[in-house]
């Protein structure tokens, strides 16, 4: 039995992702009988990416296959971030991890329309950036009122580089709005833009 510690909400760094696929192809590789059964437990988000991306690895699903199959199976709560590092996945597969990671400034994040958290309408957001596992940044709260169209953040040009996770909280760290995870590798247009559908809302 082997456990590989990861977050319930956001997939794990590029490099642990590998070091976790490659033990498993390394065990069903010393013999044809071998078996590896992948659990966690919430959800199915973690599972389904180590399984996924193994399949990948030993050349059983293309990575739109593998993608396909990810969303097939998580359903109930699916998390946008984990089908993403599917799509990074196989390109390590290509060229393998990057000795060195691009580094991205963040110089500002843009709500195009204001989430509503308060009974009254609107919210008052603010948003924490964690990167390789650490929190580097806590930025300010701002106030988003029923009927603005839009909200900016002042990044202060954070460099940011390799995984980081973006979550976003109304008033308090207890009520988390969304989130999202990247690799600034793999992302790397001048401006990044996630509707609805590619942010982790859990």
């Amino acid at each position: 039995v082997m456990e590989f510690p990861m977050q319930p909400n956001c997939p794990p760094q590029l490099k642990t992702l590998q070091n976790y696929v490659q033990n498993i192809v390394d065990w069903l590789s010393l013999n044809p009988q071998n078996v590896a059964v992948i659990h966690c437990d919430k959800y199915k988000n973690r599972s389904a990416l180590i399984a996924c991306c193994t399949a990948m690895q030993m050349g059983l699903h293309s990575q739109v296959d593998a993608k396909k199959i990810f969303e097939r199976n998580v359903r109930r709560i699916r998390i946008p971030s984990f089908v993403r590092y599917i799509q990074y996945y196989d390109k390590v597969l290509g060229s393998g991890i990057p000795t060195k990671y691009a580094t991205t400034h963040l110089h500002r994040i843009r709500f195009n329309s204001i989430p509503n958290f308060k009974f009254t309408g609107g919210c008052d957001p603010w948003y924490s950036i964690e990167q390789d596992g650490k929190k580097i940044f806590i930025s300010k709260k701002l106030r988003g009122r029923k009927g603005r169209k839009m909200i900016d953040f002042d990044c202060r040009d954070i460099k940011v580089s390799g995984d980081i996770t973006v979550e976003f909280f109304h008033k308090n760290p207890k009520t988390k709005m969304f989130s999202f995870s990247l690799n600034t590798e793999y992302e790397q247009e001048f401006k990044i833009v996630l509707d609805r559908k590619r942010l982790d809302i859990t």
